[in-house]
């Protein structure tokens, strides 16, 4: 999606959500993607955590598991948007990206 759009980003996947606060909390990065289920922490969990040390990172969570609770919980944890699977769209996710990474410096950049 990004390489229609020009961008060029680095992209880090972790298969567990320690790895990933150890590796945001020393390189911190331009954006976090998360999902909500995942070994725990869970992805709320996830989030406050960030929040613990960086308010600064834009994080987007993607879910398959929606309802206004969880939406809710989201927010209050401080996450910046959410995309429900179902209804996500490509075009509306890469447009989010690109107004929270915008003024900042890109991984790739570094």
């Amino acid at each position: 999606m990004y390489k229609i759009a020009g961008k060029h980003l680095i992209i880090k996947e972790f298969n567990t959500s320690t790895l990933a606060l150890i590796q945001i909390r020393d390189f911190p990065p331009d954006i976090v993607l998360t999902n909500l289920i995942m070994p725990q922490p869970d992805g709320i969990e996830f989030i406050k955590l960030i929040r613990e040390f960086n308010k600064q990172i834009p994080i987007v969570v993607v879910s398959a598991r929606f309802n206004p609770k969880i939406l809710r919980d989201v927010r209050n944890a401080g996450a910046n948007s959410f995309f429900f699977k179902k209804d996500m769209n490509l075009n509306i996710l890469s447009a989010k990206i690109d107004i929270l990474t915008s003024g900042r410096n890109h991984a790739a950049a570094r």
